[in-house]
């Protein structure tokens, strides 16, 4: 059968899903976005298409259908992936005209609605007695008078991560770590002034460096049944404003405790496709918290297929290939990802173990990164990929500061 799978973006994660897809068929991918990012561009395994303001919901209907039926003329079956929460979004809410067109990876729209907004996924978790840290919801009505109920720091971060993400103002980030009254007031200010309208939720700060995260990525069937889980333990986080709380260097691992009670979080609430949660360990009871869910596979969702576990190849093989996945939750090889460069991870980690850990894994070459694959390589991009690594240095030097307290 002949299928072409079409990722939605342009960016690290598009080229990940797109890689994925090579190292186990060997075939392009179509990525289709409103530009051409360097991560993608330039490459042997991707083609690109462009579509001006494709995030718009009525333009990108317009633009899908016909682009959707052109290739059907050449290709049996299309699979549809998402590289963002936007596009994973907009395919959940187009999802009974597109589904006529390919095979769609993704949670229903009713479920989408129960968990796209965090504040809705927290009640959930509350239901389901899935640990998450204590919370508060902030609006623009009541920013100003509002007490704040937790320790400092406080964690502010929004609700619905895709409105917040065409909100421009000055000092943006995606989530803020803030150390009293007066910085509280500035963010929050600045964030209801830039005409976002939905909630920002404040939360307890749960204490200790980035490798108290852990970060899963699942890929669950058309039967509702997870059909492979991959845990990640994060040794270090990005610093770039605007990409807070996304990993660049993370180590693969296994939990079964924790594969326990996603799985059972997962097929209760009625899950497919695709699904990326943020956990971190509170030392004061001694429990991993929960951050957010994704309907899609995580920014750094690469580190599963280094280990093993190829999670795109497992959603080919159950809508595509139409083949019974045997759940896997083991990892094959334990293998450490990295975002950044090696040099970055070894100064900036701030777990002593993991630190070491990270360092006799590059020693012993048990090491890769997304954008770096030797069947994808020329000139042109090999430079525009090592000036892209590069610049993590300097962000660093500029952003970096401890999170352990």
């Amino acid at each position: 059968m002949k299928f072409l799978p079409i990722i939605l973006g342009t960016d690290v994660n598009a080229y990940g899903i797109a890689r994925s897809i090579h190292m186990e068929y060997g075939i392009k991918s179509l990525c289709v976005g409103q530009g051409k990012l360097p991560m993608t561009n330039h490459s042997k395994i991707i083609d690109i298409e462009v579509v001006n303001n494709l995030t718009e919901p009525a333009i990108f209907s317009e633009a899908m259908v016909p682009l959707l039926k052109k290739k059907l003329e050449t290709y049996d079956t299309l699979i549809l992936f998402a590289a963002s929460d936007g596009y994973a979004e907009l395919v959940i809410d187009h999802q009974e005209e597109l589904s006529k067109y390919c095979q769609l990876p993704f949670v229903k729209k009713e479920l989408k609605d129960q968990l796209i907004l965090k504040e809705d996924f927290y009640d959930l978790c509350e239901e389901l007695k899935l640990p998450y840290p204590k919370t508060i919801k902030v609006t623009a009505n009541n920013y100003k008078e509002i007490d704040v109920p937790f320790d400092y720091p406080v964690v502010v971060k929004p609700s619905n991560s895709v409105t917040y993400t065409v909100a421009d103002f000055k000092d943006k980030k995606k989530a803020y770590i803030l150390h009293n009254k007066e910085e509280v007031n500035e963010a929050l200010t600045n964030i209801f002034s830039s005409g976002y309208s939905d909630t920002m939720l404040m939360q307890d700060f749960i204490p200790g460096p980035d490798s108290n995260m852990r970060v899963l990525n699942a890929y669950v069937g058309k039967n509702n049944k997870v059909h492979s889980m991959c845990l990640g333990h994060p040794f270090l986080e990005d610093v770039t404003p605007t990409l807070v709380g996304n990993y660049v260097a993370i180590k693969s691992t296994f939990d079964a405790d924790i594969y326990e009670t996603y799985t059972r979080f997962l097929e209760g609430i009625g899950y497919t496709g695709f699904a990326n949660f943020d956990m971190k360990f509170d030392e004061r009871d001694q429990t991993f918290k929960i951050f957010e869910i994704n309907l899609r596979p995580g920014r750094s969702s690469f580190y599963s297929t280094l280990a093993g576990c190829n999670l795109m190849a497992y959603s080919i093989k159950d809508l595509v290939e139409e083949k019974e996945n045997k759940t896997v939750f083991l990892n094959k090889n334990e293998k450490l990802w990295l975002g950044v460069p090696k040099e970055v991870v070894l100064t900036y980690t701030e777990d002593d173990t993991c630190k070491q850990v990270a360092k006799e894994m590059i020693d012993k070459n048990e090491y890769g990164y997304t954008l770096f694959y030797e069947k994808d390589k020329s000139f042109i991009r090999d430079l525009s990929m090592k000036k892209y690594y590069q610049s993590y240095t300097e962000r660093y030097e500029k952003w970096f500061e401890k999170k352990g307290r």
